[in-house]
C-alpha cells in the first residue's frame, strides 16, 4: 500500500488489488488557518496515520493527528501540541508506526529566536490512545537539527537530534512513557 499527501493538503491512498482510493481531506480542525507539512505513514492493518500542523503563523499554531480507517475514514483528531504565543512555532515533525499500531511522534519548537525544545508523544495502540507530549530536550542556538525518531520490534522508541557538537540519543519504552504520563 502507498499514501502520498497531495498539493491540496489531502491523502491519496493506494491498495494493492483495489487501485487508488482517492482523495482523502485531511480532517481539519480550523479551516481559517493554514494547514502545512503534513506526512502519513502506513500501520501493517492498512491504516493511514496523518501528522500536521494548522497555523496563521502568528498566534496560533497546531500540531495534530488522526487515523484513516478503510471503510470507515478518518477517526478523530488528536491535537499534539498547541501554541499561542507569537514566538512558538512547529518545526520540523517525524513520526513512525510499528507493526502493532502503535505510533512515536517527535516534533520540535521554535520558541523564540534562539531557544528551541523537542517533545515526543507515544500512542498506545493496546487502548491507552496518546499518552500526552512530554519535552526531552531544550537547546540554545541555531544549531539544533531536525529531531528522527524510530521504534524497535518491543516498542522503544528511538529519538535522535543534534545541538550541532554533539548528537543526542534519547531511547524511552513505552513503559516508562505510561510510567511519565502518570506521574
Amino acid at each position: 500500500d502507498i499514501a502520498i499527501v497531495t498539493e491540496d493538503g489531502s491523502v491519496n491512498i493506494y491498495r494493492v488489488g483495489q487501485g487508488w482510493l482517492g482523495h482523502q481531506s485531511l480532517p481539519r480542525v480550523n479551516v481559517a488557518l493554514t494547514t502545512g507539512g503534513a506526512d502519513v505513514v502506513i500501520a501493517d492493518n492498512g491504516d493511514v496515520i496523518a501528522m500536521w500542523r494548522e497555523s496563521d503563523f502568528s498566534t496560533q499554531n497546531h500540531l495534530y493527528t488522526s487515523r484513516y480507517v478503510q471503510g470507515s475514514g478518518w477517526g478523530p483528531v488528536a491535537r499534539l501540541a498547541s501554541n499561542t504565543a507569537t514566538t512558538n512555532q512547529y518545526i520540523y515533525h517525524d513520526f513512525v508506526v510499528d507493526v502493532q499500531g502503535n505510533v512515536a511522534a517527535i516534533w520540535m519548537v521554535l520558541n523564540d529566536i534562539t531557544h528551541r525544545t523537542v517533545y515526543m508523544d507515544y500512542y498506545d495502540a493496546a487502548g491507552a490512545g496518546w499518552l500526552g507530549a512530554k519535552q526531552i530536550a531544550t537547546a540554545v542556538g541555531y544549531s539544533f537539527t531536525m529531531p528522527s525518531i524510530s521504534l524497535t520490534q518491543a516498542g522503544t522508541a528511538i529519538a535522535q537530534f543534534s545541538d550541532g557538537a554533539l548528537t543526542d540519543m534519547v531511547v524511552i519504552s513505552l513503559a516508562d512513557m505510561h510510567r511519565i504520563t502518570n506521574r
